[in-house]
């Protein structure tokens, strides 16, 4: 059973950060935004944590440009009723702040919130879950994608330097996850400055010295960043990253 935003109690809270520009992609609109077969990207990802029941309310951060458009699919997707949309800062870390000082009105210290970035389009559900059992041991866990092929360190101009141990090494993924009551103190705690230079919740919680549990999912690492990333993921998006979405969203349109 879904909860309200009153109801929020001892619960898993997934905060969705797309409010970014996408200046890089080239689009006409921000890539979180972007339409495929008329269901935005971010509408996918909502639609896939919506169905999970280990998270119990949905908290999308969006440009207030866009917050219109959010509520008209977060309605649309009948998922009105356990999400409350945040608008946001000036960049992803001001946007985050923004999230948690909602979170700590409407939650406990002991609830979890998973941040995940909208340029990340995968949902790993098995992953999700290893996640939240891991912030239940450590206090904070983040998926990760491990290397599998040789890793190097290059110089500036372009020459390799050395071969990293591969073992050593994983590319972050979505979600990150902590305790309501511990990141959102370090947000608060953050300075202007902090905040400007570090852009992930992970960079930010290492940075205050918090302990977070690696789980390595096994999933295609896909960031929409460049029209290429955009290419893959309408290629594999209803066979690999969602597969049966689009007709329980549009199905969901004509309840």
């Amino acid at each position: 059973m879904r909860t309200s935003e009153k109801e929020i109690m001892n619960k898993n809270i997934l905060m969705l950060m797309m409010g970014g520009t996408g200046s890089r992609l080239g689009a006409d609109c921000p890539k979180q935004f972007i339409e495929i077969d008329g269901i935005p990207i971010f509408a996918y990802i909502l639609e896939s944590y919506g169905r999970m029941p280990e998270i119990h309310h949905l908290m999308p951060i969006v440009h207030p440009e866009w917050r219109e458009y959010t509520e008209y699919w977060v309605e649309r997707l009948a998922l009105k009723d356990c999400t409350t949309i945040v608008e946001g800062g000036e960049d992803r870390s001001f946007s985050v702040r923004n999230g948690m000082r909602r979170l700590e009105r409407m939650s406990e210290a002991e609830d979890l919130v998973l941040i995940h970035d909208a340029t990340h389009p995968y949902v790993d559900l098995e992953g999700v879950r290893r996640v939240i059992d891991g912030v239940r041991r450590t206090g904070a866990a983040t998926l990760v994608q491990g290397e599998y092929d040789t890793v190097y360190r290059r110089k500036e101009n372009g020459i390799l330097e050395e071969v990293i141990p591969r073992r050593e090494v994983v590319s972050g993924a979505s979600p990150e996850a902590f305790r309501v009551g511990d990141i959102a103190k370090i947000y608060g705690d953050a300075t202007e400055a902090e905040l400007s230079t570090m852009t992930s919740a992970g960079a930010i919680a290492l940075h205050f010295g918090m302990k977070m549990e690696v789980v390595e999912g096994n999933f295609l690492n896909l960031k929409i960043t460049y029209p290429r990333d955009l290419h893959l993921l309408e290629h594999l998006i209803h066979t690999y990253f969602f597969p049966g979405a689009k007709e329980r969203i549009q199905n969901s349109g004509n309840q």
